[in-house]
């Protein structure tokens, strides 16, 4: 067993080598600026650091126009796409009905004189100006079909 003078000297000389040990080589220590910097280096540090190239890019403005305006369209189109969504939702909500809507089975726009109306009754069966066929989706929200 050890004295306490003889344990405190053993712990100190333990704390002193691991204070004073060089670090490992997977371990990027700048000794000069006393920081970890391998995410500052321009190359690889381990094997299991990805292999890159550099690639210098003159003009970074120039190089990005096309992504950001094909992003643009995308967002435009889908933006358009929402609008006429909410618009027939609208139409559609707005519209007469006398029934249960039951979701997922479809259902016919027409538009009589004045007002429109939402029927179960298809085009093929009767005289009346349809204008379009809808179903009743889970979020609640109606989806045009034709």
């Amino acid at each position: 067993m050890y004295k306490k003078n003889e344990l405190k000297l053993y712990i100190l000389t333990i704390v002193y080598y691991f204070c004073n040990m060089k670090k490992p080589d997977n371990v990027i220590f700048n000794e000069k600026t006393q920081e970890y910097d391998a995410y500052k280096k321009e190359y690889p540090v381990s094997f299991s650091s990805k292999t890159f190239e550099i690639d210098k890019i003159t003009n970074l403005k120039l190089e990005a126009q096309p992504y950001f305006k094909n992003r643009f369209l995308e967002i435009k189109k889908e933006y358009n796409s929402l609008v006429e969504k909410f618009e027939w939702n609208e139409r559609i909500c707005n519209a007469k009905f006398n029934f249960k809507i039951i979701t997922g089975n479809k259902y016919y726009l027409y538009k009589n004189k004045e007002e429109e109306f939402l029927s179960i009754i298809k085009p093929d069966e009767w005289e009346k100006e349809c204008i379009g066929t809808f179903s009743l989706l889970t979020n609640n929200t109606w989806q045009k079909i034709d």
